[in-house]
């Protein structure tokens, strides 16, 4: 996550993004010298504090890291508890600082990352950049990643949802996903539909003594009974490439 240098403006709808999670506590963005740039969640006495705090202990872990390693790390975690967790990234001059929920923090990390690397999640209906959209949890109703394949908080699995802006069904990656009913529908369908149209038309032939009307009517039986069953069927959904 080191990558080239950012402006501070970069940064804004990052912070934005990591304080709009639920789970998360604290988000601060402190430049070298130890001082908190901006911050979300927190009042500036805090975000102080969490900043020197935030610099002293990349430093020192950097140092002790780096004589076992050959290279200083490019970010630690720190255990509050067994939920809670700090986790500061260096990001070239700048140190970004986010506290909360183990799994609300990792999640919310991984746009990040996408996003600092110079990639983008976009909605291949409208094109639109979705790498640090939100999204409501529909079981939980927690606010996520929109990118999260998983709730960080109910572990609800969400690889298909609905674009926030054109409410395309795409999934977490952005791919089209359409909801056709399956194969096996269509010959299930069209064998039940065969059946009836052969029972029917073979009662209408003996009670009518017409092969045309008896073969009439089991034909138009057919298509119908055929035709209730496939609707009838449930249909799935079949992810499109992007490619």
């Amino acid at each position: 996550m080191s990558g080239e240098p950012r402006s501070i403006d970069f940064f804004t709808p990052i912070l934005d993004f990591l304080g709009s999670l639920d789970g998360i506590d604290e988000v601060v963005l402190v430049s070298e010298e130890g001082f908190p740039v901006d911050f979300r969640r927190v009042d500036k006495k805090t975000a102080e504090v969490t900043a020197a705090l935030a610099v002293d202990y990349t430093i020192s872990t950097s140092s002790m890291l780096k004589d076992a390693l050959g290279k200083p790390p490019q970010g630690v975690i720190i255990d509050v508890d067994s939920r809670k967790i700090i986790n500061i990234k260096k990001i070239h001059d700048l140190i970004l600082v986010v506290r909360g929920d183990r799994n609300a923090v990792e999640a919310g990390l991984r746009p990040v990352e996408l996003k600092l690397a110079g990639k983008q999640v976009r909605c291949a209906n409208c094109g639109e950049d979705l790498t640090l959209a939100t999204y409501k949890c529909p079981k939980c109703g927690k606010t996520i990643p929109f990118t999260a394949e998983t709730c960080p908080h109910c572990s609800a699995q969400l690889h298909v949802k609905k674009c926030p802006k054109c409410g395309a069904l795409i999934t977490s990656t952005g791919n089209l996903v359409v909801r056709r009913k399956s194969r096996a529908s269509s010959i299930l369908a069209s064998i039940e539909g065969a059946i009836a149209g052969i029972g029917f038309g073979a009662a209408a032939l003996l009670y009518s003594e017409s092969p045309l009307i008896g073969g009439l009517i089991g034909a138009v039986t057919g298509a119908l009974v055929g035709f209730l069953v496939y609707r009838a069927m449930p249909e799935e959904e079949v992810e499109l490439s992007s490619h």
